[in-house]
């Protein structure tokens, strides 16, 4: 016996940790994976965009070096000629965007340029170094990206070669603004940036990173960019360290850190990050992006307490069983179906995930896909919170059906006795008792199994009052046992709306399971839910629950609704259960909206579309 309990002891103590550590390292690594497709999707996204941006000046040499004043310009640069070609190449730059048009000689020698009234122009400036000059000149078409020489501004250069009788006798060049292009993408979450082939940033969506390199450079490297006068004039400095995570926080499965004051003053604040690389031909460059990975790593935290809480938990019933031989034979057996139970749903949950993530990555590009995908990431959602609030009620509900079992088991034993004694009119009422006990069991779990199960039908036609009938039932333990003052009249009609009858359930749920924790601790707590049909043709019906807590808290306001945020003391709210009630009740085309109640307290009011019938008959009852 000594042994067993010890046994039970070792396990009540390891399994906790055993749990916890697995749940976290795979839900950490699913994070992760679905983090790195997000992150090349998002590189694949913001290359084609650039390739976009500049598309349209790639093309303009060509158009342009078949208009004669060039050319006569570039054979012949008078005076008159040159003014006029001035003109032109500014208006030409003004109606394209260009940020300079200019055209050169067959020596590099700029005759006329778009900035000519400029201090910074580019007349009379040699460019034959510059490789799209000498591209251009060869015949094809000069593409090239560097800091400009003259006028220190980044730009990308194409050029084309301006032809008399199909010889080359000089080229015009387009300088698009590299700053304006990346004037669309700044304020864009994650890190994005491109480099060019000795590693140095060219293009970012934070400004600070540009003329950065991934790496100290090389004497070579550096020589080589100073002699092609890429960058002239600036130091070219490594960028901040991107150190590898802790391996218990994840580092060994590849997330990296972008913490202290050297990527605060880049205004980039990671602490987890995952990172896509990948060349782009196209470009010339390779292109990076990093996407934040501390949701999903908080989300594997909250999951391994979890997994290590239920662990724990399994582990005192464990220790239970142990002193009480012939139920540790019913209850093993009860644990062993529910450990098959879970691990089936495990499998089916980790197939549906592998299913989404290979949808996602095959159909990135296309919209359905994404907001099908949004759609699932939701519904689980939604699904974690109906689950969670199952955990949180899991105590009170133990309650409900242990009491009836405990009487069922009393009514039984005396029932036998009766029975035995000749009394069979006593026995009768017994077994009544026990009927009415077990009635009360099934609507129970008839309850719990609808709120659990994960809706997926349309949405139909729900009887508000129902809805919050029963979800007050499932709260009965918990307002029973914090001694909470119920008032609901159901109204005497149904009160029909669209929506669906378990999600409709869980925003029920999240009201009243918020209002009873903000009236947790109070000598006379009182809660108040009303179900008010439309009140003329075209209003809503609504769901309101009062409370007379301490009401909402100032930072609440504008921001009660957003994901993740609470005012809860740490470890008592995840912040999603607002959320997803919002999320719901706007798939339904409702509002949800919250504030103060006049006397103390706060109120949560929930306005839905009614059913057509509903709506018909509000409107006749208008008429008449």
């Amino acid at each position: 016996m000594r042994r067993r309990l010890a046994l039970a002891a070792v396990l009540l103590c390891a399994l906790p940790a055993a749990a916890g550590g697995i749940a976290w390292r795979a839900s950490l690594e699913d994070g992760l994976s679905r983090a790195r497709a997000a992150a090349a999707a998002k590189l694949e996204a913001a290359a084609q965009r650039l390739d976009g941006q500049i598309a349209r000046y790639r093309q303009l040499p060509r158009v342009l070096a078949d208009a004669a004043p060039l050319a006569e310009a570039a054979a012949e640069p008078t005076v008159a000629r040159t003014a006029r070609l001035n003109a032109l190449l500014e208006r030409i730059a003004d109606v394209t965007g260009a940020l300079d048009i200019y055209v050169m000689d067959s020596a590099g020698w700029t005759v006329a340029a778009s900035n000519w009234a400029s201090e910074q122009t580019f007349i009379g400036r040699n460019f034959a170094f510059r490789p799209y000059f000498q591209r251009a000149m060869d015949g094809g078409l000069g593409s090239y990206y560097a800091l400009g020489t003259t006028s220190l501004q980044r730009g990308w250069y194409f050029a084309g070669p301006l032809r008399l009788d199909a010889a080359a006798i000089g080229v015009v060049a387009v300088k698009a603004d590299m700053d304006a292009v990346e004037d669309a993408w700044r304020e864009e979450e994650g890190l994005v940036f491109f480099t060019d082939p000795d590693g140095v940033v060219f293009v970012s969506n934070r400004h600070g990173l540009v003329f950065r390199s991934r790496a100290p450079l090389a004497e070579d490297a550096r020589a080589r960019i100073e002699e092609a006068r890429r960058y002239p004039g600036r130091e070219i400095a490594p960028m901040p360290v991107m150190a590898r995570a802790p391996a218990w926080d994840g580092g060994d499965l590849g997330t990296l850190s972008l913490e202290g004051p050297d990527w605060a003053a880049l205004d980039v604040a990671m602490p987890r990050a995952v990172m896509a690389s990948a060349h782009q031909p196209r470009l010339g460059m390779t292109g990076h992006a990093l996407i934040d990975v501390a949701p999903p790593a908080a989300a594997a935290k909250d999951a391994g307490l979890a997994a290590g809480a239920a662990a724990l938990a399994m582990g005192a019933l464990l220790l239970l069983l142990v002193q009480r031989r012939d139920a540790a034979r019913r209850r093993l057996a009860i644990e062993t179906r529910a450990r098959d139970e879970l691990e089936r749903r495990v499998d089916e949950r980790t197939r549906d995930l592998t299913a989404a993530n290979a949808a996602l990555e095959g159909e990135i590009a296309e919209r359905r896909a994404a907001e099908e995908a949004l759609r699932r990431a939701q519904a689980d959602l939604v699904q974690a919170g109906k689950l969670s609030a199952l955990g949180q009620m899991s105590a009170g509900i133990s309650h409900e059906l242990n009491q009836p079992l405990a009487a069922i088991r009393n009514f039984a034993e005396n029932g036998a006795v009766y029975l035995s004694r000749g009394r069979p009119e006593k026995a009768a009422g017994n077994l009544e008792r026990i009927a009415e006990l077990t009635a009360r069991m099934d609507r129970i779990i008839r309850n719990l199994r609808a709120f659990a199960r994960k809706e997926g039908e349309p949405a139909a036609d729900v009887d508000l009052g129902r809805v919050a009938a029963d979800a007050l039932a499932l709260m009965d333990a918990r307002i029973a046992a914090e001694r909470v003052a119920v008032r609901f009249d159901p109204p005497p009609e149904p009160v029909m709306v669209r929506g669906g009858q378990v999600r409709l359930q869980q925003v029920a749920l999240n009201l009243i399971g918020n209002a009873l924790d903000a009236m947790s601790g109070q000598q006379a707590p009182e809660l108040e839910i009303e179900v008010a049909p439309p009140d003329r043709p075209g209003a809503p019906a609504r769901l309101s629950v009062r409370d007379r807590g301490p009401g909402l808290a100032q930072e609440a306001e504008g921001r009660m609704f957003d994901p993740f945020f609470t005012t809860k003391p740490v470890g008592e709210g995840t912040g999603l259960g607002l959320s997803i009630s919002y999320g719901i009740v706007q798939s339904f085309g409702g509002r949800i909206r919250g504030r103060d109640r006049d006397g103390g307290g706060a109120v949560f009011t929930v306005e839905l579309q009614p059913s057509a019938a509903a709506a018909a008959s509000a409107s006749i009852e208008a008429a008449q």
